[in-house]
This record gives C-alpha cells, structure tokens and sequence, in this order.
C-alpha cells in the first residue's frame, strides 16, 4: 500500500470480529499509518498472526471507522480476494471480487452505498445469478418483532424510574457465522441501572441470521438502540 507522508505508525491487536483487543486473544494486527497530525486519516494494514497481510484499506477518519478511498483483501494464497472504493464510508464506484486462483467473481458499480449494476461469475467464468455483495445480520422475525420482543420482556427499573432516568441505551452484540450471539457490549452507555437492563433482555434473544460477505458467512456486529423513556 502507497504511504502519504507518514505522521505517526501505531499498532492494535484485533479479534475475530476485527475489533481491539489484548493480545492474547488477538487473530489479526493492525498497523495504522497516520497521515495528519491530528491522527484521524490513515491507511491501515491488517495481518494475521503469521504476518500474512489480511487487507489494506484507506481510512478518511480510522478512529470513527469512516472508509475513503480503495479497500483490497486478500485470499489465504495471497492473492487479490476484493478490491472495493469508498467515499466518506459508502461504497463508491467498482468492486471487484475474485476467486481464491485468481477468476472474476463479481463487478459491482456503487454510487454511494447504492448499487447501480451488478455481475457474478462462477468459475468458468460464465455469468450466475447475482447475489448481494454485503448481507447485514437479521434478526429471523424481523426488525419490527425484534423491538416487540425487547419491549414484552423490558421491566423498568423502579429505582431508575424513581431518579428520573430515561435515554437510549446502545448495545453491540457480536454474531459469529453461525448466528449465534457470543458477546454483549454496551456502546453508549445512560445509566448502569439501564444498561444492566438493556444487556439482560439481550442475552435472552435467540440466534440470527449471521451476516455475509460476497456470499460468505462472516462474523459481524449488531449495533441494537434501545429506548427508555416513561410517562
């Protein structure tokens, strides 16, 4: 990867779901090239832990995760697996993925996070039936009976109600490629009562669907919002 001036080079260890970690759980690590004083823009290239490189990526603001410019990963061999663009975080303009020995598997055309044409490829490089490229995890009743499950089984605390304590919990819950949730995470916190709640009735929620890439099963975050708020 192609180096702006370089202000700065730190490294990160990261799990299976690409998030920071302690080391000695880490699958993947993170160099981060700064390219600006404030460390916001950055290019960053992620390896496993046999040094062979995972993917590179341009980050417009790597602390906020906000992707900009070209993005490539990389299959176990070494070769290409996706070459995708971004602009401010949205995909924008071609991705291309490829088979492990190097065959075209899909051309998309994005213009901002909005595919305008799309293609995939087998093997024999004739034409199949296209597929998305990216799959966000599902709850298997939907959104709608999600939020409905999380309001049957929500108790209010009465201490939290007592205080006047009311907000938007944000949880993360981390879903492997079996769908199965395998840690729970609160991202924006209100108060501990809240929180404490908003993690109980998520550890009750079954699987869901897990997320895909390029028709891949993957490890993925669900980012849940949840409302509290009382007459």
């Amino acid at each position: 990867m192609l180096q702006a001036q370089v202000q700065k080079v730190s490294k990160q260890y990261l799990n299976e779901y690409f998030d920071v970690c302690d080391s000695s759980v880490a699958k993947y690590i993170a160099t981060i090239y700064y390219s600006d004083t404030v460390l916001s823009k950055a290019s960053v290239v992620i390896s496993n832990l046999k040094d062979n490189i995972v993917s590179e990526c341009y980050y417009s603001n790597y602390v906020l995760g906000i992707k900009h410019g070209e993005c490539k990963s990389y299959h176990e061999n070494g070769k290409i697996k996706s070459i995708a663009h971004y602009d401010s975080g949205l995909l924008h303009g071609e991705v291309l993925c490829y088979f492990a020995g190097g065959q075209l598997k899909r051309r998309d055309v994005y213009k901002h996070n909005i595919l305008q044409s799309g293609t995939c490829y087998g093997l024999n490089g004739n034409e199949i039936k296209y597929f998305p490229y990216l799959v966000a995890p599902e709850y298997p009743q939907g959104l709608k009976n999600l939020y409905k499950f999380i309001y049957i089984h929500t108790n209010y605390p009465d201490e939290a109600k007592r205080l006047g304590v009311k907000g938007t919990v944000i949880v993360r819950l981390f879903i492997n490629k079996k769908g199965e949730i395998t840690k729970y995470e609160i991202q924006k916190s209100v108060h501990p009562l809240l929180d404490a709640e908003a993690l109980r009735v998520c550890k009750m929620l079954g699987n869901f669907k897990p997320g895909q890439e390029d028709g891949e099963y993957t490890n993925s975050i669900f980012v849940l919002p949840i409302k509290y708020e009382f007459e």
